[in-house]
């Protein structure tokens, strides 16, 4: 059997009927590829649940309740926020990383800090090191201030001194309280 090769174009559309123009094809492809993708994208509309592409919408101040699956560092968490599982970068801070000096001690008072109530309000920073004017960092993780009984959890930490403050600048609301917690 003999391999079809098309020399032109037009022999490409040979299996057309007969008198069907090469742009009604072009045309009735387009609208299925078209209603291919409203297709798809209404599927994905639809499994995404309401609930889960709030969280994506936050913007800075806006509150949340969390249950903090892991912590990951000393500095960031891993979170469930309404069923969906999301990274979280605490905001105004920097800790060690956990493999320099100082990185272990700083998970370890995090986790000890979470371990006592995992339910945890975030509240959504500012992007201060990117100025981007949403609240996600530049490796897609919610910066967020962590609130538990008024207490603020970046605060305690600085105050025992396993973190720095950092990437913050007076315009946030929660500036003075670090910086007065940071000179104790």
């Amino acid at each position: 059997m003999e391999k079809f090769t098309p020399k032109r174009w037009k022999d490409r559309l040979s299996f057309l009927p007969q008198g069907f123009k090469q742009s009604q094809y072009v045309q009735r492809m387009r609208r299925r590829i078209l209603e291919i993708i409203r297709v798809v994208s209404l599927f994905l509309l639809l499994a995404i649940p309401a609930s889960a592409a709030d969280v994506t919408l936050l913007e800075p101040g806006d509150r949340i309740m969390a249950v903090v699956l892991e912590v990951v560092d000393g500095d960031s968490l891993v979170v469930e926020v309404r069923g969906l599982r999301m990274p979280v970068r605490l905001a105004g801070v920097n800790c060690p990383e956990w493999d320099a000096p100082g990185g272990t001690e700083a998970k370890a008072f995090t986790a000890e800090w979470i371990a006592r109530n995992p339910t945890l309000i975030l509240e959504a920073a500012q992007d201060y090191y990117t100025k981007k004017p949403d609240c996600w960092d530049r490796f897609n993780r919610l910066l967020a201030w962590v609130w538990r009984d008024n207490h603020l959890l970046q605060e305690d930490m600085v105050r025992a001194g396993h973190a720095q403050v950092k990437w913050i600048t007076e315009k946030d609301k929660h500036y003075k309280r670090l910086v007065a917690a940071e000179r104790e």
